[in-house]
């Protein structure tokens, strides 16, 4: 953000998109009958419970989209995100959730079910603090 910042003019406008932190940060579970996105848990009693998904750590993620595209990127929460907004030479303007439209979506009927409840990605538009 700070090289950015450095050559965008005094409020000049940053717009940029990451994988939403709620979606990267569940636990994907893939067998050959269903495939399984949780974030939460299971309690058995109270000295044994299973986590599903890890939301507050930071890592990188290796992924394939529709099963054609591999991408690599990095899951933080958004407290990071957001801390690193506010402690920048930006302010936000705008932040979005996206849902797919269903108009888009040509033969992913499923894509749609998942992606109008579930947002995949996080759209931030911010601008640059004028000095003086």
């Amino acid at each position: 953000m700070k090289k950015i910042a450095k050559i965008l003019k005094d409020d000049g406008i940053f717009l940029f998109s990451i994988a939403h932190p709620m979606k990267f940060g569940s636990f994907l579970k893939k067998t050959k009958r269903v495939d399984a996105c949780l974030l939460g848990y299971r309690k058995y009693n109270q000295k044994r419970c299973e986590v599903f998904g890890d939301y507050l750590h930071e890592r990188k993620i290796y992924d394939k989209w529709f099963d054609e595209f591999e991408v690599n990127f990095f899951h933080r929460p958004f407290s990071k995100i957001f801390g690193d907004i506010l402690k920048s030479d930006f302010y936000i303007i705008d932040f979005i959730e996206p849902a797919p439209i269903k108009s888009d979506i040509k033969g992913s009927e499923i894509f749609f079910q998942i992606y109008s409840k579930i947002p995949m990605f996080a759209i931030f538009e911010l601008k640059k603090k004028k000095f003086l």
